[in-house]
């Protein structure tokens, strides 16, 4: 769960988009977010785990919770 208190608005992360936002530290490159996942979820190999990762950024930036 994440609240905007600019926009007084509390969002319910799945388990997936939870982690990526905590990622989202700048700390983080797209090779250990694509680790992490891997690590934290039993994803098939093949999975492209990349542009899931560039989804839900994009999804939490339209909710106004990463600028």
């Amino acid at each position: 769960m994440v609240y905007d208190p600019r926009a007084r608005k509390v969002h319910i992360l799945n388990r997936t988009a939870a982690l990526i936002y905590r990622l989202c530290d700048g700390e983080h490159d797209f090779e250990s977010f694509e680790r992490e996942l891997r690590q934290g979820f039993e994803l098939p190999q093949g999975r492209d785990v990349r542009s899931d990762i560039r989804d839900a950024i994009q999804s939490l930036r339209e909710k106004g919770l990463l600028r």
